[in-house]
């Protein structure tokens, strides 16, 4: 699990209770780890963590960036504070980037290293044509230093997957095991069917 908590570099209060946020995280993963929450602090788990400052560019702070990077350097390494400005886009790429190093993921998660590219990017067949034995070599280069660069498509009209069609593939799935143990189990389970229509019961 990874966690983004995040304050107002204006309000200590916020400051105050990502603060909060941050030790019961740590007392749940531990608790949920070892089944108490009696050992010391130093055997708490190590759960990536980015202790998100925002609201940078205002000139009033009532929380200054030194006070939470010493925060955080009293922490374990996988606790580390940015700060940003969702107002005006700054270091938002550079919040998760410092998330997924914290977490040991690979770089090319992060957004700052995607690429837009279009919906005919590639093509459907992941085998590369046919090219002649002396252009062979280099366009195999080619093809393996495209592929290996990472990149991220934007498709257009895409349908978001609903609950409701979960929850249908879920009744579905139930139903046909259901019908399955019924009929496994001799007469016993059987539900029975008139011809005038189909009773769920």
């Amino acid at each position: 699990d990874l966690f983004v908590l995040c304050f107002s570099m204006d309000c200590r209060e916020s400051f105050e209770e990502v603060i909060r946020l941050r030790e019961q995280i740590l007392e749940t993963k531990l608790s949920a780890i070892s089944g108490s929450s009696g050992r010391s602090k130093k055997n708490l788990p190590k759960v990536p963590m980015v202790i998100a400052g925002n609201k940078c560019d205002k000139e009033t702070k009532t929380v200054q960036r030194e006070e939470a990077i010493s925060y955080c350097a009293t922490q374990d390494s996988s606790c580390v504070f940015v700060d940003c400005s969702a107002k005006k886009l700054q270091r938002v790429d550079d919040l998760f980037y410092e998330l997924f190093n914290a977490a040991n993921l690979p770089p090319e998660m992060a957004p700052n290293h995607h690429k837009r590219v279009s919906t005919a990017f590639g093509s459907p067949c992941t085998l590369p044509p046919h090219v002649p034995s002396d252009k062979s070599k280099k366009y195999t280069l080619s093809i393996k230093r495209r592929l290996s660069d990472a990149c991220g498509v934007v498709a257009p009209n895409v349908r978001r997957p609903s609950i409701r069609t979960d929850l249908m593939i879920m009744r579905t799935k139930t139903c046909s095991m259901g019908d399955g143990e019924g009929a496994s189990a001799g007469g016993f389970g059987r539900i029975t069917r008139n011809s005038g229509g189909c009773v769920i019961q």
